[in-house]
C-alpha cells in the first residue's frame, strides 16, 4: 500500500493521471489488503493505508469508509484520526466554497465533528505521536485552533507546516480557508500547483477564484 501511495502521489504531483498507476497496482493492493485483514482483523493500519491511497486518488468519501473501519478497531489510532480530520476539513472547505468567497462558514454539524476530532487527536498526540510527522502535527494543531476560533494561531501553524512540507494539500486548503483576499487566494493555489500539478481541486478552485474576480469587476 505504501508503494502504491508513493507512486500515485509522484504521478499526481508531476501532473500525470493517476489512473494508469492505480491500474498497475489495484489487483495486488486489494489482494494484499484482503489477506492482511483476514490474518490480522483487529489491525487498523491496513484500513488506514487504503484510506490514504483513496485520498491520494482524490476519493474522499471512499477514504472515509476505510477510516471508519480503522477507527472502529482503534479509536485512538493517530494516523487514522489525522486522516479523518483532513477529510472532514476537505468536506467543510468544499461546502463553504460553494457558498461564495464571502461566506466560508460551514454547517454546525460538520463544525462539531471537526472540533471533536481535532480535540481527540490533540489529546492522543500529547501521549503518542507515532505515525504522524512534524508537519502533520502542526496541521492538527492548526485545525484545533481554527475550530476554537483562534484563526491567527491557525494561520501561523499552517504556514509553519507548509515550510516543512510544501506539498501537503491539506495545508494549502487550510490556508485558503482562512484567506479572504482574492489575489492572495489565487497566489496560494498557483504556488500549490507548482508542487502538485495533478491535484484537480486546486485547478478548479483557482478557476473559481478567477471567475469570481471577473464577476466582481463586471459589477
Amino acid at each position: 500500500a505504501r508503494k502504491t501511495l508513493d507512486s500515485i502521489l509522484s504521478a499526481r504531483r508531476r501532473g500525470e493521471g493517476v489512473g494508469p498507476v492505480w491500474k498497475a497496482f489495484e489487483e495486488l493492493l486489494r489482494e494484499t489488503y484482503q489477506t492482511t485483514v483476514r490474518t490480522a482483523p483487529d489491525l487498523p493500519e491496513p484500513d488506514y493505508l487504503m484510506a490514504r491511497v483513496e485520498r491520494a486518488r482524490m476519493r474522499v468519501d471512499s477514504a472515509e469508509t476505510f477510516l471508519n473501519k480503522a477507527l472502529s478497531k482503534d479509536p485512538n489510532y493517530a494516523p487514522a484520526l489525522y486522516e479523518h480530520l483532513v477529510c472532514l476539513a476537505y468536506k467543510g472547505y468544499s461546502l463553504a466554497r460553494t457558498r461564495g468567497l464571502d461566506n466560508l462558514e460551514i454547517g454546525q454539524d460538520l463544525q462539531r465533528q471537526l472540533k471533536e476530532t481535532a480535540v481527540r487527536l490533540e489529546a492522543v498526540l500529547a501521549v503518542k505521536s507515532e505515525g504522524v510527522n512534524e508537519s502533520q502535527r502542526r496541521v492538527a494543531r492548526a485545525f484545533s485552533a481554527y475550530v476554537s476560533d483562534r484563526k491567527s494561531e491557525a494561520r501561523l501553524l499552517f504556514e509553519e507546516a507548509l515550510r516543512i512540507d510544501p506539498a501537503l494539500v491539506e495545508v494549502v486548503e487550510g490556508l485558503a480557508w482562512l484567506e479572504t483576499n482574492i489575489d492572495e487566494l489565487e497566489r496560494i493555489y498557483s504556488k500549490a500547483l507548482d508542487y502538485d500539478a495533478g491535484y484537480t481541486a486546486f485547478w478548479t478552485a483557482r478557476a473559481y477564484v478567477r471567475a469570481s474576480r471577473a464577476q466582481a469587476q463586471d459589477k
